[in-house]
């Protein structure tokens, strides 16, 4: 049984590119999925408080590249490209005025809809998947930023 747990957890993670230090960052979009891998691993016989633990940990790095809020309006104002990263639902509950919304789940299909000539900020809920989201561009050759939080970003530039 816990053989057959392991290989449908797995699947769950391959399909959406994760591993167990990644989970957090995925918090706000998937979270059902996410917990219904999370459970799957513990009755496999993964400690829950060590996944929990690690996966905080994972996010808490990740929230720390947000810049400070005087660095994104140094970036806002120099013409940087603003994504928005949550997924399209959460975005439509409301964006940064002059944002695209590019969810990190879609991130690396829709490479070609990012400038290579300009530099990249980024948000999400926290910061988190943001930081994540970063990470991925960095790795690509993108200029890309951490911009922090929704609620970061409209202190800002405010409301649509």
């Amino acid at each position: 049984k816990a053989e057959s747990l392991l290989l449908e957890a797995k699947k769950i993670y391959e399909k959406f590119g994760w591993t167990i230090d990644d989970t957090y960052s995925y918090d706000a979009a998937l979270g059902t999925l996410k917990v219904s891998a999370a459970r799957i691993l513990h009755a496999a016989g993964f400690d829950r408080g060590q996944m929990v633990g690690k996966v905080k940990a994972k996010h808490d790095e990740l929230a720390k590249s947000k810049l400070p809020p005087d660095e994104v309006a140094k970036l806002l104002k120099a013409g940087a490209f603003l994504v928005d990263v949550r997924p399209k639902i959460q975005a439509k509950m409301g964006m940064a005025p002059g944002a695209t919304n590019i969810s990190i789940f879609t991130l690396k299909r829709r490479l070609d809809e990012l400038p290579r000539d300009r530099k990249i900020l980024l948000y999400c809920h926290s910061g988190a998947a943001a930081g994540k989201a970063k990470e991925m561009l960095d790795a690509l050759g993108f200029k890309a930023f951490n911009g922090g939080g929704y609620k970061d970003i409209l202190k800002i530039v405010g409301p649509r």
